[in-house]
């Protein structure tokens, strides 16, 4: 009897889990069906845009309890105020495909905690100029209430009451024995939580000269939660103006929570040739070190590097001309930091020596070596100051200060003092050129020095159309029309000295 009785309910039990089973499976499809679906999309793309600040296009998205969540061809675009769209920007980040696993046991009891984010082929490009956009807004200072006047205790009236003194303690009387203190409660250690991120690309280009930063192949495997470990950053090129600047590299990473650390280490990097895009370049050692809290603070990135003494043996300034610099001696440090999501809060100090630069031309005969070279700059509120830059020599000295913005203003001032062979040498440059825009008798000011004679030029506006008062009555020409000029006078000059080629060496077609 009891087993007849047992058979339907086991029956309506199997049917029951059965019914379950289909419901997720049923739930599981049309959840992931409404991810692919228009209204799914908008869901991500409004849900990303309210935590980021910047516009979303998601092509389609799914989860599965083995792979989590899956976002594709993602791609996110700044927000740019009215008078800002003429020109159109890529995306700030693109990327193929985003994975992101979480612990499933602790996302059901409503910790959000995560195992793994996977991005494949992402690409970032950052304009330089609209750097601000990003900057996180400074919330108004709290109002603070005003300050509440504490009742004054009533004053007594009568003879004050006696106080009982304390009794003294006997000498045969132990003090009471102080509890030791209680052992600190230990937190529960973070679960790991990994950032992988396979061949990215980032890029800083500059809207207004044109010219950008690239890092290609970029991988990247660190933790961002957990116990100490270790991690790594690799990447295949890395790019100055379409020329390479540094090759294939790895950095060791070490992770001791909340930081990222990066121990000194020395880079091989090369400053290429763009007067001779087939040449060498100049290669030089640089050593650097670092810290980084991926997960944000007041201060979440700090930097240094440094560029111990080493020389230049030689570099191409100017093809036509042959122009080219060598020096037995030059050093530079740098230290940086701030939070990296605001701009105006970072600081930075760089300072450069060298000495005995050489600049020299063989195919037209000149030498002139500057007996010292110094640069001293630093960044503070989005704004490069250099209030030392200077080559000293005793025939010729440049010497100048200015404010370079990173939206592109710059306010800047260089003072030429020459000796008198020199500055007659200059002011023919000048007028032949067209650079002066025109003639004229004097070009250079005569100074207090005897011998020695100087020439004021100042540096403003937007880059690269810059403007400096290189004019015979202090006009302002655009920077761009004097390096034209300047190149254009050069070009002239080296045909002209060039030896005239005999008859047979002629190729004739």
């Amino acid at each position: 009897m009891s087993r007849e009785k047992s058979q339907p309910l086991l029956r309506w039990l199997v049917r029951g889990i059965l019914a379950g089973l289909l419901l997720i499976v049923l739930l599981f499809a049309a959840s992931n069906i409404f991810l692919a679906t228009p209204p799914g999309r908008k869901f991500l793309q409004s849900n990303l845009e309210r935590r980021s600040g910047i516009r979303w296009q998601v092509s389609g998205a799914s989860w599965s309890p083995w792979n989590g969540v899956t976002v594709k061809n993602l791609a996110g675009h700044l927000k740019l105020p009215p008078d800002a769209r003429a020109q159109p920007l890529p995306p700030l980040l693109a990327l193929k495909e985003a994975r992101l696993k979480p612990y499933w046991k602790d996302l059901l009891r409503g910790k959000k905690l995560f195992r793994e984010a996977n991005l494949v082929g992402p690409e970032l490009n950052v304009p330089v100029e609209l750097l601000f956009v990003v900057q996180p807004t400074t919330p108004a200072p709290p109002v603070q209430p005003a300050p509440v006047e504490q009742p004054k205790p009533p004053k007594q009236t009568g003879k004050p009451k006696p106080t009982k003194p304390r009794p003294k303690p006997s000498p045969t009387q132990k003090p009471k024995p102080v509890p030791p203190p209680k052992p600190p409660v230990r937190e529960p250690d973070e679960k790991r939580f990994w950032l992988r991120v396979r061949d990215a690309k980032v890029r800083f280009y500059s809207l207004k000269i044109g010219q950008s930063l690239e890092v290609k192949g970029l991988n990247l495997d660190l933790p961002l939660a957990g116990p100490a470990t270790n991690g790594s950053i690799a990447w295949k090129e890395v790019a100055l103006a379409g020329q390479s600047v540094a090759g294939a590299h790895t950095l060791p990473i070490e992770w001791k929570s909340p930081f990222w650390k990066l121990a000194n280490q020395d880079m091989a990097l090369t400053l290429p040739s763009y007067v001779d895009p087939g040449g060498k370049g100049l290669p030089f050692t640089v050593r650097v070190g670092g810290a980084f809290a991926p997960r944000g603070g007041k201060k979440d990135f700090r930097f240094n590097a440094s560029l111990p003494s080493q020389a230049i043996p030689d570099y191409l300034l100017h093809q036509n001309s042959q122009f080219h610099l060598r020096c037995p001696e030059v050093a530079a440090t740098l230290s940086a930091s701030g939070r990296l999501t605001n701009p105006d809060s970072w600081i930075a100090d760089c300072n450069l020596g060298a000495r005995e630069v050489e600049v020299y031309s063989e195919l037209r005969g000149q030498h002139l070596v500057f007996d010292t070279a110094h640069a001293r700059m630093g960044l503070r509120r989005m704004t490069l100051i250099a209030p030392d830059l200077s080559l000293r020599s005793e025939r010729l000295s440049l010497m100048g200060n200015g404010q370079f913005h990173l939206g592109g203003y710059v306010l800047a001032v260089m003072r030429i003092v020459a000796d008198s062979e020199l500055a007659d040498r200059l002011t023919r440059v000048a007028i032949g050129s067209f650079v002066s825009g025109g003639w004229t008798r004097r070009w250079f000011q005569p100074l207090e020095t005897p011998d020695r004679l100087y020439r004021d030029l100042h540096f403003e506006g937007f880059a690269p159309n810059v403007a400096v008062n290189t004019g015979r009555k202090g006009e302002f020409i655009p920077l761009p029309t004097i390096v034209q000029h300047l190149q254009n006078f050069t070009a002239r000059e080296v045909a002209e000295e060039l030896p005239a080629r005999a008859p047979e060496e002629i190729e004739t077609p």
